[in-house]
């Protein structure tokens, strides 16, 4: 395919995609609209006959092929993930809630803890997340209540609302186990699982392993690519506490 044609497929494509995106959330149009504003730019300065043209095509697609290569490693850690035989604690990380509500992504966290700990119902069940400056009450207040609405009881679960970040969740869950060697397994957002098991690590649970959940995909290319961030972000030394997205702490 001739490099200005498939500029052209591809701004299209990623337009659409950011419009499908707009509805759901603002933020999640803006990787795909870039995209598209590239492609199509590219295109135009061709039918312009602009020298720059060119070099511009290259760029994209090389700036598209970085893009696709941060996310397949960022999710990486998901497709490795096995449940053990033995959970002794089951762990739900928040996500931002919208109106007060889990959201599309923390809602596949929560069905698919609650698939698992049907399946173990020895386990412990923890939910993770303080209330956010916009949220109008803890993720996980309300994490509790969509499994309560799923047919648990408020007794099986246990809340964890004080935190801001994945690596306070986890910490404060360390408080409430009392111990580094219990069977934990951590739920969260495939895009999410391989820094969320990192930082169990380095806090020192020594029996840890993850169940990912899937995430819309609406949702995940944009998550995930934030996630790359955050990671690189790690890697010249800045602490994930540290990086925010608007309001978050990540």
């Amino acid at each position: 395919m001739p490099l200005f044609l498939l500029m052209t497929v591809l701004g299209i494509t990623f337009a659409v995609a950011a419009v499908v995106c707009f509805r759901h959330a603002t933020l999640m149009s803006f990787p795909y609209g870039l995209f598209a504003l590239l492609c199509l730019g590219a295109r135009w300065l061709h039918d312009a006959s602009c020298a720059f043209a060119q070099p511009l095509a290259v760029f994209n697609l090389l700036l598209l092929g970085t893009a696709i290569a941060a996310v397949a490693y960022v999710q990486a850690p998901a497709s490795r993930c096995k449940t053990p035989s033995r959970v002794d604690w089951i762990v739900v990380l928040g996500c931002r809630l919208v109106e007060g509500k889990p959201g599309r992504t923390l809602t596949c966290r929560l069905q698919a803890a609650l698939k698992c700990y049907r399946q173990h119902p020895e386990a412990r069940l923890v939910v993770c997340g303080g209330k956010g400056e916009d949220e109008s009450c803890s993720e996980a207040a309300a994490m509790s209540a969509f499994l309560i609405s799923q047919g648990l009881s408020a007794e099986e679960i246990i809340k964890e609302d004080q935190s801001r970040t994945t690596a306070e969740n986890l910490r404060n869950f360390l408080q409430i186990t009392g111990s580094q060697d219990a069977s934990i397994l951590l739920v969260t957002s495939d895009f999410h699982m391989g820094r969320s098991l990192q930082l169990a690590r380095q806090i020192g649970f020594t029996k840890v392993a993850g169940l990912p959940s899937k995430t819309p995909w609406t949702a995940w290319f944009n998550c995930a690519l934030r996630e790359a961030f955050i990671l690189m972000a790690q890697k010249i030394g800045f602490h994930p506490s540290n990086v925010s997205i608007g309001k978050k702490r990540l």
